[in-house]
């Protein structure tokens, strides 16, 4: 597990990549791909702990500029949170639509790419945060 940031607070990335290969009646055999990062940290030589904001708030709370940089990745988890759960419940509610009215319409489908489109900029949220969490941690260490 490499370490992404060294000092008095040491910070380590494990990233993992699935591949599927799944079957899709229209395309045939189609292979996806995901990447999961978990992030870790410790103080010192202790234990590894997970980086999330409430492990972190703790140990990074007397440094103001840190705790900052922490607060933003906390607000990007809840904003990618609520684009995750809206952007479900968009599509859901197409998909009901669809089953009540049996046709398709402009209703169903503004309700289905308003999903895509929140669930896609959460996903893309997600990868922002992370610089957040690194940039914390960097910033306490520097301290």
């Amino acid at each position: 597990m490499p370490c992404v940031s060294q000092g008095q607070i040491n910070l380590f990335e494990l990233e993992r990549e699935y591949y599927s290969s799944g079957y899709n009646p229209n395309l045939g055999f189609s292979p996806s791909y995901t990447k999961k990062i978990n992030t870790y940290y410790n103080v010192g030589l202790g234990n590894l702990k997970l980086a999330d904001y409430d492990n972190l708030s703790i140990d990074l709370a007397d440094n103001l500029e840190a705790m900052s940089h922490l607060q933003r990745f906390k607000k990007q988890t809840n904003i990618q949170v609520g684009l995750y759960v809206g952007g479900g419940l968009l599509v859901a509610g197409s998909f009901i639509y669809f089953l009540d009215n049996q046709d398709f319409s402009i209703t169903e489908t503004v309700l289905s790419v308003s999903g895509a489109i929140a669930i896609s900029i959460g996903y893309y949220i997600s990868l922002e945060k992370q610089n957040h969490l690194r940039e914390a941690v960097d910033v306490y260490n520097a301290f």
